[in-house]
């Protein structure tokens, strides 16, 4: 086996992918949009090639030489369509494999337009003929270090999510499966779910960061129009990130955000990791500036 492509690889999951590949004995490369970019990599001994799914005449260069290829890309309207673009070269190019990072949730009849996208990519992806293994991680626990700030300085924070439950995993759990379904060799045609140990709400999710800070955390369940309309006028985001980051409770159904697996352990090969692992390996995070504001 030649390289192993690694898109978006300076994100949260490309780049433990990045790292956990490279642990296994793999031979990367890395697709990056700019020449400073590449050049980063290379200094850790990585190959990186600059390519730009804007840019199709890019990737061909990109996946030249490279056997199986990791496929993410940044949240855009025009996903699937730039997603479509290097999965047609790699037809061409005959990769033996991708692996797509998808979402749970991710299906046509979807209300929030984030899973629908991912719904149209994979069904470009199952019908290009190449083989493929899908993973849709269940929401990220590094999601919530957003938070980190107003926990610091509030002791709270708000999110439109409701009472709803999330088997929330942790990002590099989400990069050894990825790393397993690359190298290895079964996995063709499969669609994984991953998740945490278990389902938490936010409000359990508070009280777990509450008792590694020492301070009592409060959630509250903002609505999803004013946290809309705030992520708009307060951050400047446009209008359909803004949505899709709103509206994220309501892209699961019954089931869907709460389901436990065991595709951690199964594919990835390791124990995945407990919400109150991450909290304290990241507690500092939260706890940041709270003395300031007693």
């Amino acid at each position: 086996m030649s390289a192993i492509l690694v898109t978006r690889a300076s994100g949260q999951v490309g780049g433990g992918l990045v790292e956990e590949l490279v642990r296994r004995g793999a031979t990367v490369r890395v697709m990056v949009r700019t020449k400073e970019g590449a050049e980063r990599f290379a200094a850790h001994g990585v190959d990186a090639v600059v390519g730009d799914f804007e840019r199709p005449e890019t990737l061909r260069e990109v996946l030249g030489g490279v056997d199986r290829a990791f496929l993410m890309s940044r949240d855009d309207p025009r996903q699937p369509k730039l997603e479509g673009a290097l999965i047609a070269v790699a037809v061409h190019a005959r990769l033996e494999k991708i692996v797509r990072l998808s979402a749970s949730g991710a299906r046509s009849d979807n209300p929030v337009a984030l899973m629908r996208r991912h719904a149209q990519a994979e069904r470009t992806l199952e019908d290009s003929g190449l083989e493929y293994t899908v993973r849709r991680p269940q929401p990220y626990m590094q999601n919530l270090l957003r938070f980190g700030p107003s926990i610091a300085a509030e002791v709270k924070f708000m999110a439109p999510m409701g009472d709803r439950q999330f088997a929330f995993v942790d990002v590099r759990d989400v990069a050894h499966v990825a790393a397993a379904a690359l190298i290895e060799e079964a996995h063709a045609g499969a669609t994984y779910v991953v998740s945490g140990p278990e389902a938490l709400s936010y409000e359990e999710a508070a009280e777990t960061i509450g008792t590694a800070i020492g301070k009592e955390v409060a959630y509250e369940a903002g609505e999803a129009r004013a946290f809309r309309d705030n992520l708009v006028a307060g951050r400047g985001l446009t209008r359909w990130r803004a949505d899709d980051l709103a509206f994220i409770a309501s892209a699961y159904g019954e089931g869907d955000g709460e389901l436990v697996t065991d595709v951690v352990h199964r594919v990835g090969g390791s124990k995945p990791r407990a919400f109150v692992e991450f909290v304290n390996d990241h507690a500092n995070h939260f706890a940041a500036g709270l003395s300031n504001h007693m």
